[in-house]
């Protein structure tokens, strides 16, 4: 139970990040946010159905 809610506390986490990222411009954090989200961004690329859709469509409600 406790994996699953650090799972869970990942993904969601992934949105908010990206949001930072995209407005703070600082290097070492966006490449720290690139290495730990890594994982995601490979799902994403892959085009892993239903994971992939599901990726795209949470982190693009956060870089409007």
């Amino acid at each position: 139970m406790c994996l699953m809610s650090l799972l869970l506390l990942y993904f969601l986490m992934a949105g908010p990040l990206v949001w930072l990222e995209g407005k703070m411009k600082f290097r070492p954090f966006s490449q720290t946010v690139k290495t730990v989200y890594a994982p995601l961004a490979q799902v994403v690329k892959s085009d892993w159905e239903p994971a992939s859709t599901v990726v795209k469509a949470y982190v693009g409600l956060f870089k409007k």
